[in-house]
């Protein structure tokens, strides 16, 4: 049987981590520079496999306040009114 990346981040290191009280982010930009992608397969797995993920792991902040919300642009900013009908936007 084989098991995908993502089952094995989510099974393992996500749900895992999460379980004992640990906070995660999960980070591929990385590994999408062959010459770091290399360096973690030679060092991390001695040279078997191809490294998918790199998952950090870390305690969360508990006595911090809430943390400020994520400023967002207006939705008139981003989307520019639709030409289609109403009825053909849904029909699709």
């Amino acid at each position: 049987m084989f098991i995908t990346a993502p089952e094995s981040i989510a099974a393992v290191g996500l749900l895992t981590a999460t379980n004992v009280g640990l906070a995660t982010c999960l980070l591929t930009e990385p590994l999408e520079t062959p010459t770091l992608r290399d360096r973690v397969r030679a060092g991390v797995l001695d040279n078997y496999g191809y490294p998918q993920a790199v998952i950090r792991v870390g305690w969360a902040p508990t006595s911090d306040g809430q943390l400020p919300r994520t400023p967002r642009r207006a939705v008139e900013d981003v989307l520019a009114p639709s030409t289609v009908g109403v009825a053909e936007a849904t029909a699709c």
